[in-house]
């Protein structure tokens, strides 16, 4: 047996003035079927929770290959509320207009929608108990980040280093506590709420700091602690008055994990955050990871942008010659060190002529017409070229 919405009841004077509404069918015991995890859809596993408006969803994925979403009944509509107005005759009028909803609405409209012959996902009326299968979720999400570290380490190599810190991206906790708990104002007893919960400087995540700020809540809500440490006197209420659902969400967070890369590149053996390369190292680092991973053809779009010379020579050619044995490299370039000394199995010369873009010329290096093209769009001509090897390199005596 279970009571649906017991926060409305009320008085006959509140009755009188705000409505019996649907106040007798949500404050009626009623005896629902228990949802077993088990049984299903073949077995249920948490995927997701959802609902940032009024409702709390929990989504779950079936054995079956269904999705299955569990709602709660009760709403809350009073997130979406100015600060000012939180905790107030508004609020609470907010809160109490929920009772004019219907809460066996679905079961009313299922039969509509088959008679009309109107697609529709059926629903059931149930109770969620505490079940282990919800305490998988963390066991799942933390094998998720060992597969991670497991795929950075793969990629890592001598220039580039890739780390994954585990559960180490708290920075999203105070937002989430809004979005979670379903309260808008107060945000420094939220930022409060966050600092209890994520780990101090240089600690790893620890569940038992979540666990221990959702049993002080649910604590406080049953009456079992008798205060609660606030910023703000009306955060208090607030919180005690919370539907069960919006702490079991909060029970939920998972917090992000953290991408670390580092490279190091020239004579230095030591390891630098990529962040703090200019943008021709970044450059350098992320097209080294993107070339050494992986056996799919890959589209570069002027993979030379904010590198010097040596680096185009050094870092592209090079890989490019060790890597295509291996993989379809598909590369649109203006610089002639990539297609020539890359050994461009097939070049294709494009332009431009009256909005449209076609084909000038195409084949091998080894085709006099393609090399003549070469050297007129990327050498500026053979006059050019010739030019500007004699002033670089002049001629010298051959004994």
């Amino acid at each position: 047996m279970a009571i649906p919405g017991e926060r409305f009841q009320a008085g006959a004077f509140w009755r009188w003035f705000y409505g019996d509404n649907y106040r007798d069918l949500w404050t009626t015991a009623i005896e629902f079927p228990v949802l077993d995890l088990d049984t299903v859809g073949g077995g249920l596993t948490p995927l997701r929770t959802g609902g940032f408006g009024q409702s709390i969803s929990l989504h779950f994925t079936g054995e079956d290959g269904l999705r299955y979403t569990v709602r709660s009944l009760d709403k809350d509509p009073t997130r979406r509320l100015a600060d000012e107005l939180q905790n107030s005759l508004v609020s609470e009028l907010l809160h109490d207009l929920i009772s004019t909803l219907l809460p066996a609405a679905a079961l009313v409209v299922d039969p509509l929608m088959e008679a009309t012959g109107i697609l529709h996902s059926k629903h059931t009326l149930a109770v969620i108990p505490d079940d282990p299968r919800l305490g998988e979720y963390r066991e799942e999400r933390a094998e998720l980040s060992t597969r991670r570290q497991a795929f950075a380490r793969r990629t890592s190599g001598d220039t580039l280093r890739v780390e994954v810190n585990r559960f180490a991206d708290c920075s999203d906790l105070p937002e989430r506590l809004r979005e979670e708990l379903g309260i808008e104002a107060f945000r420094e007893d939220r930022k409060l709420i966050a600092e209890w919960i994520a780990p101090q400087q240089g600690k790893d995540w620890d569940w038992a700091s979540l666990d221990g700020v959702v049993a002080d809540i649910r604590a406080f809500q049953s009456g079992a602690q008798e205060s609660w440490e606030t910023k703000d006197a009306r955060f208090a209420p607030r919180l005690r008055d919370l539907p069960a659902e919006r702490v079991d969400r909060l029970a939920l967070y998972l917090p992000e994990d953290v991408l670390d890369v580092s490279f190091r590149s020239g004579a230095s053996r030591s390891w630098q955050p990529i962040a703090q390369g200019s943008p021709g190292q970044q450059t350098a680092a992320l097209l080294a990871f993107v070339l050494g991973f992986g056996s799919e053809p890959i589209v570069l779009d002027q993979p030379e942008d904010d590198l010097d010379s040596t680096l185009i020579y050094e870092l592209l050619v090079k890989r490019f010659r060790e890597t295509k044995p291996e993989r379809q490299l598909i590369v649109v370039t203006h610089n002639p060190n990539i297609v020539v000394h890359g050994d461009a199995e097939y070049v294709v010369s494009l332009r431009v002529r009256d909005s449209q873009t076609a084909i000038s010329c195409d084949g091998g290096l080894q085709e006099d017409g393609v090399r003549d093209e070469i050297c007129r769009v990327m050498e500026g001509g053979r006059e050019a070229f010739e030019s500007r090897y004699r002033r670089i390199m002049p001629l010298r005596d051959v004994k």
